[in-house]
């Protein structure tokens, strides 16, 4: 894929994130769209650090234009995309048998980081409120995940086919 192509991914996800996906919440989760943009761009596109560094200026504007809080969610997604990085080098990432159980794995860490960061800042949400909102987090990521498989990697395979 083109690096133009990432650019455009990231633009939506930042623009989509705080308006479109936010129609879409049921009980307080919904589905993060720069984390899966960010994993995915980074298992797509050929220059990680590009995609990595662009992910974590993303979400800096992002928390700058809507968030009480700013570090936390850069932090966090910048070890995503570190993790989806190395995790990159190790497996295949082309099949969902993989991707899948990786997009629910990072969805875990990067809400983890996020909490833990907004908790060193002062935000009063507990533990127990983070766990009970995971299993909603990971299904939106998830679809999310699916989307974009269906949209780019499906795609491509089924036009190189013919």
């Amino acid at each position: 894929m083109k690096p133009a192509a990432a650019v455009i991914l990231f633009f939506c996800a930042f623009l989509f994130q705080h308006t479109a996906a936010g129609l879409i919440c049921a009980g307080g989760a919904g589905p993060d769209l720069l984390l899966v943009v960010t994993v995915f761009s980074v298992f797509s596109f050929p220059h990680i650090n590009g995609v990595i560094a662009g992910a974590a200026g993303i979400a800096a504007l992002q928390e700058l234009c809507f968030s009480i809080y700013g570090g936390p969610g850069t932090a966090a997604v910048l070890l995503s995309g570190l993790s989806a990085a190395a995790a990159k080098r190790l497996f295949s990432w082309e099949r969902p048998l993989f991707l899948f159980p990786f997009t629910a794995a990072v969805t875990l860490v990067y809400h983890l980081t996020l909490w833990g960061g907004e908790r060193i800042l002062g935000s009063p949400y507990s533990f127990t409120y983070l766990l009970k909102l995971q299993p909603l987090y990971i299904g939106y990521n998830l679809a999310a995940m699916g989307i974009l498989y269906l949209l780019f990697i499906k795609n491509k395979e089924s036009r190189s086919q013919i």
